[in-house]
């Protein structure tokens, strides 16, 4: 609705490599994102494990297991919490690979 028809060819044109090369990179992280939300059962075990370990240090009656409909769940006496895969956290640890690879990755290319 903005750019003309010949503006829009122009810049096919110029920058048909960018625009592929990025298409398959974004292709790339799609599938790096789908394939971590697919592994939330994976991370949050690992994560409840953890915690099982530091709480039986503090905490006599710690209570760890992976539920069949949910997700790990853990406990200290009579609390409990369950960890389901929209509050796993995967979301938020893509968010911050991204940003840090973004940050992290030009810098390399500048120091050699």
């Amino acid at each position: 609705a903005v750019y003309n028809a010949r503006f829009i060819a122009f810049f096919l044109k110029k920058f048909y490599l960018d625009i592929v090369f990025f298409s398959f990179i974004l292709f790339l992280y799609y599938r790096l994102i789908d394939w971590f939300q697919d592994s939330w059962l994976f991370f949050s075990t690992a994560v409840g494990r953890i915690l099982q370990f530091v709480f039986s240090k503090i905490f006599d009656d710690v209570v760890f297991y992976v539920s069949k409909t949910g997700g790990p769940v853990l406990g200290v006496g009579d609390f409990r919490v369950g960890i389901s895969k929209v509050c796993s956290g995967i979301d938020s640890l893509l968010f911050f690979i991204s940003l840090f690879a973004m940050i992290v990755f030009p810098s390399i290319s500048l120091i050699t």
